[in-house]
């Protein structure tokens, strides 16, 4: 008999407990109808370590089905590093289509057949199919890359690329009417940071367009506003965890951040399950959840710093020969070299730039690309300056970097949310945690597809069928 799709829907780092206050006051209708017709799972990302917590590692986990310690993924961008099969490998090689819809750490070692659309961190590892997602893509990670910024790089004509290929490709009048509206709020209020689930409207309508014209046998759908706003705004969502409490002011611009977010997603799973109907199995996941950030509450919490201008602050300091950089995560960002030597010679000088004493920035080099961030996460005297070591300078620190404008509310927790919709299938909730591992092997099972042998893990609805 033949499978029906799957449809992997990627909403990285929704809390539990938050997910079920809401569905208990009726605010996420969408999410409590999935949750009903489907068995339920917590899963296990197998660390605590927070270098090892990271979303871009757990979603490698989840769509290769081997844990970090056999992939070694372990920064944004790097996907390209692992040669293994991913779940859409395996769907290619079988000959059936499949839509990669903005999956974080996307690489495919097999010949595309459908559609990829790379997250906005690839950093261009990876290229979007077809070439005319490349409109789309570039707008999303000049504005996901650039967020903090006050001056974005995008270009007009780059603009205007981008809104024929919208008006072409399945741009809804609810957006246009949610982009209009954004723009007015932000004319009377702080209301910027509400573009985030503008995107994820904008990725929905191309997402549709595309399903509609391919029927992918799988499709992915990955967004991360609400892990955006979380780190940001559980604060305002929960002030009476931590002693650092919002202003009046923050609450009234920021109190309802978090449940605005899962609103909004919340019309997308709808919308979601109509497009893919009831033939489908619906697998939603989270990788990861979050808690509160506690740590640095009693210095003011956790503040980060970025540079005003990535050219100007190289140059400043004393890297040279780099080709290129490209913003990630808050304050980190990649710098490409091309070139070994001069990433190590990076690497060795940025580690070793001092704001009073101690260490200002954390660079990791891999090959001939350096990861770097600022780690200085307290409040930074406005006469205070970076000592430079390797030319004995100092160099005023806010003359080079800037404070995001938010104190950190969120940190990452190793429970994920798992549910699975089946054709047919009956709510369970099940007890004991399972691992990220087994996601790509029920994938391919409910795909009636065999897994490769380096996907070892279990099954965890339809076993038995797939093994008829």
């Amino acid at each position: 008999m033949k499978k029906g799709p799957v449809l992997l829907l990627e909403f990285n780092e929704l809390v539990p407990s938050i997910m079920e206050r809401f569905m208990k006051e009726g605010q996420i209708p969408h999410f409590q109808a999935l949750y009903n017709a489907s068995e339920v799972f917590t899963t296990d990302a197998a660390t605590t370590d927070p270098k090892h917590l990271e979303p871009w590692i757990q979603w490698v986990t989840v769509h290769s089905g081997v844990d970090f310690d056999e992939h070694g993924i372990l920064q944004l961008s790097e996907g390209h590093k692992y040669s293994g099969k991913r779940v859409w490998d395996v769907v290619f090689d079988a000959g059936l289509p499949a839509w990669v819809c903005g999956s974080m750490n996307v690489h495919c070692s097999s010949e595309v057949r459908g559609c990829v659309l790379p997250d906005p961190w690839s950093g261009g590892a990876t290229a979007p199919v077809p070439a005319e997602l490349s409109h789309f893509y570039d707008f999303i990670k000049s504005n996901v890359q650039e967020h903090t910024s006050k001056n974005p790089r995008m270009s007009r004509s780059a603009m205007f690329s981008f809104a024929k290929f919208m008006a072409t490709h399945g741009l809804s009048f609810s957006t246009m009417m949610a982009i209009a509206g954004q723009l007015i709020r932000e004319r009377f209020g702080n209301h910027r940071w509400r573009r985030a689930t503008i995107l994820d409207r904008l990725q929905a309508d191309i997402f549709e367009w595309y399903y509609r014209r391919n029927r992918p046998a799988l499709s992915t759908f990955f967004i991360n506003s609400c892990a955006f706003l979380q780190h940001r705004y559980l604060r305002n969502y929960d002030p009476s965890q931590f002693q650092v409490k919002p202003t009046d002011k923050e609450q009234r611009d920021y109190g309802s951040a978090v449940l605005f977010g899962y609103r909004q997603l919340d019309a997308i799973v709808g919308r979601l399950m109509r497009l893919v109907g009831p033939e489908a199995t619906i697998i939603f996941s989270t990788a990861l959840s979050q808690q509160p950030h506690l740590a640095h509450e009693e210095s003011g919490g956790k503040l980060c710093y970025r540079p005003n201008d990535y050219g100007k602050f190289l140059t400043a300091v004393g890297v040279t020969g780099w080709k290129g950089v490209e913003p990630v995560m808050v304050g980190q960002f990649h710098i490409r070299f091309g070139d070994e030597a001069a990433a190590a010679h990076a690497e060795r000088l940025l580690n070793s730039l001092r704001l009073e004493g101690e260490s200002a920035f954390k660079a990791y080099r891999e090959d001939d690309s350096v990861f770097v961030g600022c780690i200085v996460n307290r409040k930074v005297p406005r006469e205070a300056y970076i000592e430079n070591p390797a030319t004995n300078e100092r160099l005023g620190f806010f003359e080079l970097l800037y404070q995001l404008d938010l104190v950190k509310s969120g940190r990452h927790h190793p429970d994920g949310m798992l549910w699975i919709r089946t054709p047919g299938g009956e709510h369970k909730v099940h007890r004991d945690k399972v691992s990220l591992c087994s996601i790509a092997p029920t994938i391919l099972s409910a795909l009636g597809l065999p897994s490769p042998p380096e996907m070892r893990a279990d099954v965890l609805v339809g076993a038995q069928a797939a093994a008829v």
